[in-house]
């Protein structure tokens, strides 16, 4: 037997929250584009640039899969709450 505790509201709280945080994920990426980029000035030679290249083409995949990810996580716990509710309807 399942025991359910949580409610379809916690569910699109928690997805709400998610979206809302899902925006602060930009600002990290940036603040860790800066850190890289600060290290340009006290680390040079080839090795330095074969990385902040390696690094620069990599932040548009992260960007574009943590924003995938979350949506997904988004989606499902809102599609999960929808079916929670849908079940008690046709119990109750």
């Amino acid at each position: 037997m399942v025991d359910i505790r949580v409610s379809p509201e916690r569910l699109r709280s928690v997805a709400g929250s998610l979206e809302t945080h899902k925006g602060q994920t930009d600002e990290t990426l940036n603040t860790m584009i800066r850190m890289v980029n600060d290290l340009s000035g006290e680390w040079t030679g080839l090795a330095q640039v074969d990385y902040a290249n390696l690094f620069n083409e990599q932040v548009p995949q992260i960007q574009n899969q943590l924003r995938d990810i979350l949506e997904n996580l988004i989606r499902e716990l809102r599609h999960i709450a929808d079916v929670f509710e849908e079940t008690d309807r046709g119990v109750i």
